[in-house]
């Protein structure tokens, strides 16, 4: 994504190692989550989902529990250079938005 994708950012991201589950219809993914934010994350896959696409996000932030969100595809890319997809969270309830923004904290200040 070029310098325009980052112009349309409103949430800092922050580099991330784990994996997590995305599901959308029959498909189920578990791939590597490169970064994330308060409004999104990056998802490295060779088999990314087509834009537009609702999918359900479950990933580890700290502690035993997953964050669970519902998210919507917002560019894909499987042509040249790292195969992967972005996906912005559309419903977060207040809760899971508060956990995600400490363990952002969190990861930030590392």
């Amino acid at each position: 994504m070029g310098s325009a994708g980052s112009e349309r950012r409103r949430h800092p991201r922050v580099p991330w190692g784990q994996r997590g589950w995305i599901e959308a219809g029959a498909h189920t993914l578990y791939a590597a989550v490169v970064n994330i934010s308060e409004g999104g994350l990056y998802v490295l896959t060779h088999a990314p989902l087509s834009r537009g696409t609702r999918a359900k996000v479950r990933i580890p932030v700290g502690g035993a529990q997953e964050l669970e969100a519902n998210a919507r595809v917002v560019w894909e890319s499987s042509d040249g250079g790292p195969a992967g997809m972005g996906l912005c969270f559309t419903d977060l309830d207040d809760p899971e938005r508060d956990r995600l923004r400490a363990f952002l904290a969190d990861r930030d200040g590392m």
